[in-house]
C-alpha cells in the first residue's frame, strides 16, 4: 500500500480534479496522503531549465512521494523516477477521488511515451 501518492493534475478542485494527460504538462500537482487522508494541491513550478535538480528531484525534494499516477511519461522522467524509489502507477480513473477509492486497480506503468 503506498503511503502518498503524486498525482499530476490540470485543475485545482480538490478530490474533483482531473489528472493532466502528461505528468511534464500538469498546471498543479496533487499530493495525497493515505495515512492522513489529505489532499494537498501546489500550482506546478517544477523547473525544468534547473541544471543541478532535475523536475523528478524537486518531486522527490518538495513532495517526497513513494508513488506518482500519470498517464504518460517520457523515457528519462520513468528511469530516474525509479532510480529515486518512486513508483509509477497508472489506470483508467481521470479523478483523484477515483483513483484513491480504487487504488488496488492501479497498476504500475510499463512503458514510455516515446519521448
Amino acid at each position: 500500500m503506498y503511503k502518498k501518492i503524486l498525482f499530476p493534475l490540470m485543475d485545482n478542485k480538490g478530490l474533483d480534479s482531473n489528472v493532466a494527460e502528461h505528468f511534464g504538462h500538469s498546471d498543479f500537482l496533487g499530493l495525497y496522503d493515505f495515512k492522513n487522508k489529505k489532499l494537498e494541491i501546489k500550482e506546478n513550478r517544477l523547473d525544468h531549465s534547473n541544471a543541478f535538480s532535475s523536475p523528478i528531484d524537486q518531486v522527490k525534494e518538495i513532495f517526497n512521494p513513494d508513488a506518482v499516477y500519470a498517464f504518460a511519461l517520457g523515457k528519462r522522467a520513468i528511469m530516474l523516477f525509479k532510480e529515486k524509489g518512486i513508483i509509477i502507477i497508472t489506470g483508467k480513473f481521470s479523478k483523484v477521488k477515483d483513483i484513491i477509492l480504487d487504488i488496488n486497480n492501479c497498476v504500475e506503468l510499463d512503458r514510455d511515451c516515446g519521448h
